[in-house]
């Protein structure tokens, strides 16, 4: 879906190597049965807006108060914070990221 908003906004994205986070997930973890989605990914690794910050199991990042309230799920910037996070999350110890991504999807009923 991005993809296709950046092409309608005319923006070359041919410089950049493009990954679907939630493609890579299911990847590294195939005992999963489907695509995770950004909600149980955003679960099991802890995300929220607290105060003026995004929080995930291992990052905290301030955010402009009078913008607080963009941070929301399913909205641009909050969807896009999420995505932020989980990276960040996933690239800082990707072990851990999977062992908690498995642990969840495990309590919800998507583990074969």
């Amino acid at each position: 879906m991005e993809k296709s908003i950046f092409k309608h906004a005319a923006y070359d994205l041919s410089g950049y190597e493009l990954n679907d986070l939630q493609r890579i997930v299911k990847k590294e973890c195939p005992v999963i049965r489907t695509l995770p989605s950004l909600d149980k990914l955003s679960v099991a690794h802890s995300f929220k807006v607290e105060g003026n910050e995004i929080v995930s199991s291992n990052f905290r990042y301030q955010i402009p108060g009078r913008k607080r309230h963009l941070f929301k799920n399913h909205r641009a910037l909050g969807d896009a914070a999420r995505i932020f996070l989980l990276c960040c999350e996933y690239f800082h110890d990707t072990r851990e990221f999977t062992e908690k991504t498995i642990d969840h999807m495990k309590k919800c009923g998507d583990i074969r």
